[in-house]
C-alpha cells in the first residue's frame, strides 16, 4: 500500500536518503530501538517507506506469478499456501452469496483473485504498479487498483476483504487505523479474513525489522476488536494453535507456515 507524501520536504529527504547514503546506512536506521520509538510518536511511515520494498518492485518473467510475490515452491510453502487458499475458498463460499463484491487487499500478480473471480467479483489493490499490470493481464475479469489502502477510495460496500502476507507493511502507528478504514470499506456483516506474520521471538515486539513487522497476535485482537467481532483468531497453519504475544515454539525454517489468522465480522 502506497503511502502518501505528508509533504514535499519528507519526500525530498527519502530521496535523499535512499540516493545518497545507501544500503548500509539504511540498515543502520532499521533497528528495535529506533523504529519502537518512532512507533511510539507515529513517525515509522517515514522509516517504512525508506525500507519499503515493494513499491518500485519490478516483473521478473523468469519466475513464476508465485515467486514474484515473494512465496517460493519449497514444500512447506506450498502447503501453506494451500492451506490459507483452502480456508479462505471454503469461508468464502459458506459465507457469502454468489457474485458478493469481495476486496483483495494487497493482490499482488493476482493469484488468488483467479480462483476467487470464478465465484465472486473481485476489486484487488497493490502498491505496485508493475505487480498490478501482471494482475490486470491475467485476470482481466477482475478489477485492479494501485494505491494505499488507508487513503484510496475503494468504495463501501465490500462483503469481504481478505488479505494475505500483507499487514506485515503497515507501520505500528498506524494498525489501529487499518482496521478502523477496513471497518468503513465492509458493508455491515461483511468479514475481514486476514492472515499475517506473527511475532516469533520475544525481540520481535520491539519491531527490529521495520520492513516485515511480525505482529503479536494479542496487539492485532486488541486492536480488531475496535471496529469488529472476532469470529476466530489462530495459527494459520495448525489451527488449534492459539499465540498470544509471540510464539514460543514456531516452525523451525523462516516459512509461510509461521503465520496467523484473524476471521472478524464487522457488526
Amino acid at each position: 500500500m502506497r503511502f502518501p507524501e505528508s509533504s514535499s520536504f519528507q519526500g525530498k529527504l527519502l530521496r535523499w536518503i535512499k540516493g545518497s547514503m545507501g544500503k548500509a546506512f539504511r540498515i543502520a536506521v532499521n533497528n528495535p530501538l529506533l523504529n519502537s520509538a518512532a512507533a511510539w510518536c507515529g513517525a515509522d511511515p517515514l522509516l517504512c517507506r525508506l525500507h519499503h520494498q515493494w513499491v518500485g518492485r519490478n516483473f521478473n518473467p523468469a519466475k513464476s506469478l508465485q515467486e514474484n510475490v515473494g512465496f517460493s515452491h519449497r514444500e512447506d510453502v506450498e502447503a501453506a499456501l494451500s492451506k490459507v487458499h483452502g480456508t479462505l475458498w471454503s469461508f468464502a463460499c459458506g459465507n457469502l452469496e454468489e457474485g458478493a463484491s469481495i476486496l483483495d487487499l494487497g493482490s499482488g500478480t493476482g493469484l488468488i483473485a483467479k480462483r476467487m473471480s470464478s465465484r465472486f467479483k473481485i476489486v484487488g489493490i497493490d502498491i505496485s504498479e508493475e505487480l498490478t499490470r501482471v494482475a490486470r493481464k491475467e485476470n482481466p475479469q477482475c478489477e485492479f487498483h494501485v494505491g494505499d489502502f488507508l487513503s484510496f477510495e475503494c468504495g463501501s460496500d465490500f462483503a469481504l476483504i481478505y488479505s494475505i502476507g500483507v499487514l506485515m507493511y503497515f507501520p505500528p502507528s498506524r494498525l489501529r487505523l487499518f482496521f478502523e478504514r477496513a471497518h468503513e470499506v465492509l458493508r455491515p456483516g461483511g468479514y475481514l479474513f486476514l492472515q499475517y506474520s506473527h511475532a516469533l521471538k520475544r525481540s520481535d515486539l520491539w519491531f527490529p525489522d521495520i520492513s516485515s513487522i511480525k505482529y503479536s497476535p494479542a496487539i492485532v485482537e486488541r486492536c480488531a476488536a475496535e471496529f469488529f467481532k472476532i469470529e476466530a483468531h489462530h495459527h494459520s497453519f495448525f489451527e488449534e494453535k492459539i499465540v498470544q504475544d509471540y510464539d514460543r515454539d514456531p516452525f523451525p525454517m523462516d516459512s509461510f507456515v509461521n503465520g496467523y489468522l484473524l476471521i472478524a465480522r464487522r457488526p
